[in-house]
């Protein structure tokens, strides 16, 4: 997680898609979800930095989400 914080800058990187503040801590958000993969396997390049507010946005607007391409379906 320490390589995706120095690549994100340490920083939400779904900030400008939204277009809202960042409010909250910030997590690594994963762009498929862990169960979909096949693997099981944490991949960085799956992982971007969130902070709690648009961490959130992602799961109230899922279409909105999808089309920004903060979430996808599947690898």
């Amino acid at each position: 997680m320490a390589r995706v914080r120095d690549r994100d800058g340490g920083r939400c990187q779904l900030a400008a898609g939204f277009g809202t503040p960042c409010f909250g801590e910030i997590h690594g958000h994963e762009i498929v979800k862990a169960s979909a993969w096949r693997s099981g396997r944490l991949d960085e390049s799956n992982i971007v930095l969130a902070c709690n507010r648009h961490n959130g946005d992602v799961e109230d607007h899922p279409a909105l989400a999808e089309s920004l391409g903060f979430v996808r379906r599947s690898r």
